[in-house]
């Protein structure tokens, strides 16, 4: 009886007492209802918030920021694939259903761009179709005997400096024949559509491995390449497993020809065969970049983030 007065009385005083601003308290906490509208609305922030996504941008640990459902997978992929331009070719395959104006909707790009890349006569595709979709607006150019910088965009309606920005092309505007060059808001004139393209056949009498019209057998016919390398996208670790000099990485130094390894939209990989090396520029040859069956000539700068590695 005297104990249980005892506490009664402790209990009364504890009540009395004031809680403390500094002390922690669980009655401080929002309640469900309102941590949801609360946490970061009408708040004077002094300094910005690191949010998850820009932690994960500056390569901070994902668990170490917050909670892994926190992210979800489309927002991950927007973070990696957004922050670089787009500057590749990709081939499409048409599908049931599928117009010009849909697949021009669904990749950002103009009906005119998707019909002047393919030669497009009337609108009628078929399933199975496989169509070239360039980067942005604009137009492909093969360079010809002949073509000068200033010409190119007098032709496509373009300021010259956009060709030689978006190609990486050297300040005083040189072509090499055979060169594929994206023109950033090009339009193609009328008498420019249509034309033939010339298909390689196999050039000297040394015996292919690889099959005719793809990457492979492009690099194969310039310099010899052992058989058990296989489909492109392997050939930097099978080249290191058969005993050859490889570099990994956009930051290896080029060689004039070395083989190099380079990020396309084709699951076999793409592989490419290095001509010369220009100051910070390197120019090579490639086959079934944008066409099946067809050889043309690029450039990159060093140390771009498309070139996965050489093989020397």
């Amino acid at each position: 009886m005297y104990f249980g007065t005892i506490s009664i009385i402790l209990f009364g005083i504890l009540m009395l007492i004031s809680p403390s601003k500094e002390n922690f308290s669980f009655l401080d906490l929002p309640t469900n209802n309102q941590n949801s509208q609360n946490l970061f609305l009408n708040q004077n922030i002094t300094s910005p918030i690191e949010f998850p996504d820009l932690a994960l941008i500056q390569g901070l640990s994902l668990k170490a920021v917050s909670p892994p459902n926190i992210f979800r997978s489309e927002v991950l992929g927007t973070l990696v694939e957004d922050g670089e331009e787009k500057r590749e070719i990709i081939e499409y395959e048409v599908k049931e259903g599928d117009s010009v104006w849909t697949i021009a909707r669904n990749f950002g790009l103009s009906t005119e761009t998707i019909i002047s890349a393919n030669d497009i006569k009337n609108s009628i595709l078929k399933p199975g179709q496989r169509l070239i979709i360039l980067p942005l607006d604009g137009v492909m150019h093969l360079v010809k005997e002949g073509d000068r910088l200033e010409d190119l965009a007098k032709k496509y309606k373009v300021d010259a400096e956009k060709i030689v920005e978006f190609n990486g092309l050297s300040e005083d505007g040189d072509l090499f024949l055979g060169e594929l060059l994206i023109i950033p808001g090009g339009k193609m004139p009328t008498e420019l559509k249509g034309g033939t393209r010339t298909k390689f056949a196999a050039l000297s009498d040394r015996k292919h491995y690889y099959p005719w019209g793809w990457c492979t057998w492009w690099v194969e016919h310039k310099r010899p390449i052992p058989t058990s390398f296989g489909n492109a996208k392997n050939w930097l670790n099978n080249a290191i497993a058969s005993g050859f000099n490889v570099c990994k990485g956009s930051a290896c130094a080029p060689e004039a020809g070395a083989v190099i390894s380079l990020k396309t939209s084709n699951p076999l990989g793409h592989v490419a065969y290095v001509e010369e090396v220009k100051g910070d520029t390197v120019i090579f040859s490639e086959m079934n970049y944008y066409q099946f069956g067809e050889m043309n000539y690029r450039r990159v700068k060093i140390g771009d983030s498309r070139i996965k590695g050489y093989i020397y």
